[in-house]
């Protein structure tokens, strides 16, 4: 099992990415959708995707209409500054939740456990 980590933000998709693995859960990083298409293409362990939603080239909301499809039980979190959508709008169309930014890593950490039962 294992959470993959979106974010553009190489700082803060490594402090989160530590953060996780200090709760004994595994995790992989990537800084851009289009990587993030190429490992989940290429993993079949992913349950949880945590995706910025800004990000240079594909948004994370592209990603996750492009995954949509292949997603299966993998939950998918966006994240964002600025919500151009509601979290229920988001959830209509088959996103788990929304993170809005900033967050507190311990918060994030405590949702995703709970919600995904891990």
């Amino acid at each position: 099992m294992c959470i993959l980590i979106v974010d553009d933000e190489k700082d803060l998709c490594e402090l989160c990415a530590e953060s996780f693995e200090m709760e004994d859960l595994d995790t992989e990083t990537c800084f851009s959708a289009d990587k993030a298409l190429e490992i989940f293409n290429s993993r079949d362990d992913i349950k949880v995707i945590i995706s910025d939603d800004h990000m240079p080239g594909m948004s994370g909301t592209e990603l996750f209409k492009t995954l949509k499809e292949k997603l299966g039980k993998t939950q998918f979190y966006l994240c964002t500054g600025d919500m151009e959508a509601s979290e229920e709008e988001l959830k209509k169309i088959g996103m788990s939740g929304v993170i809005e930014k900033p967050y507190d890593i311990d918060s994030l950490i405590s949702r995703i456990k709970s919600e995904n039962n891990l």
